[in-house]
C-alpha cells in the first residue's frame, strides 16, 4: 500500500516558478511511490489549520513541499499530524516523537 501525502505550494512564496514547483511535487510523490492526494495551492496559509485538521482522517502521512517557507511558523503543528518531504533541500523530517494519533498521554 502507497503511503498517502498531500502538498502545499505558496503562490506568494513560488512566484513565477509555482506551475514548476507543482509539477517537481508530482514528480517526488512518482519517483517514490507516494500516493499525491491533492495539492493546495495557496496565496497564504489561512487554510492550513482545516488541512491539517483533516489528515487523520483522509490517512495523510506526509506533506511534500517545495521548501519549508511554505508552512513557515506551521512546522511543529504539521509534524505533529505527519512527516515532510522537500524538495529543497530534498530532506525529510520525520513525525515528531509521540505524536502518533495511537499514543494517548495519561
Amino acid at each position: 500500500m502507497k503511503i498517502r501525502v498531500y502538498a502545499i505550494v505558496r503562490e506568494d512564496i513560488s512566484h513565477n516558478r509555482t506551475d514548476q514547483h507543482v509539477e517537481q511535487i508530482r514528480q517526488l510523490a512518482a519517483e517514490n511511490q507516494l500516493d499525491l492526494r491533492g495539492v493546495l495551492i495557496a496565496a497564504d496559509d489561512a487554510q492550513y489549520g482545516l488541512l491539517l485538521a483533516s489528515f487523520e482522517a483522509s490517512r495523510i502521512a506526509m506533506l511534500l513541499l517545495p521548501d519549508l517557507r511554505h508552512v513557515s511558523g506551521w512546522q511543529d503543528a504539521i509534524r505533529h499530524q505527519v512527516a515532510v518531504l522537500t524538495l529543497d533541500p530534498p530532506k525529510r523530517w520525520d513525525r515528531l516523537p509521540g505524536s502518533h494519533p495511537d499514543v494517548t498521554v495519561e
